[in-house]
């Protein structure tokens, strides 16, 4: 039994370093966060069939749960995250049924840079907090 796991975590170890090898260091969504930002396209709106007030919370609730750090919520929410080499900042205008992020002013290892990937977390649990505002657990 010792020797199957054993041979499982090569087999594992294997093919981990081989996709390392074949993929490189960076993923598709990275490269775009880079390339969006050489274009100076930061910005990502979503819509929601929800109004300002019910967006303005679930934004604020998901920021926390990402523990971004709230910089300013008026006139528009200014957020912050430094997170291994991201020193990300995001400016969030909510209108009824939108929500903007504008990520100019971000950076990963020092570079211009599109969060793409912790926009779209935010995104997500913006989605969990409307729905749990809209179907409370009895």
């Amino acid at each position: 039994m010792g020797k199957y796991i054993d041979m499982k975590k090569m087999i594992m170890l294997f093919t981990a370093m081989l996709c390392v090898s074949f993929f490189g260091c960076t993923t598709g969504t990275t490269d775009l966060g880079y390339e969006l930002a050489q274009q100076n396209k930061f910005t990502k709106t979503f819509k929601f069939d929800q109004n300002k007030d019910k967006l303005s919370k679930a934004v604020l609730a998901a920021l926390k749960d990402r523990e971004w750090k709230v910089d300013s919520v008026e006139p528009e929410i200014k957020a912050s995250l430094k997170h291994r080499d991201y020193d990300a900042k995001l400016k969030i205008e909510v209108k009824d049924n939108f929500i903007t992020f504008d990520s100019e002013g971000t950076t990963l290892g020092g570079e211009k840079f599109v969060p793409l990937r912790l926009i779209d977390f935010l995104r997500k649990s913006v989605e969990k907090h409307l729905k749990e505002a809209n179907c409370p657990a009895k």
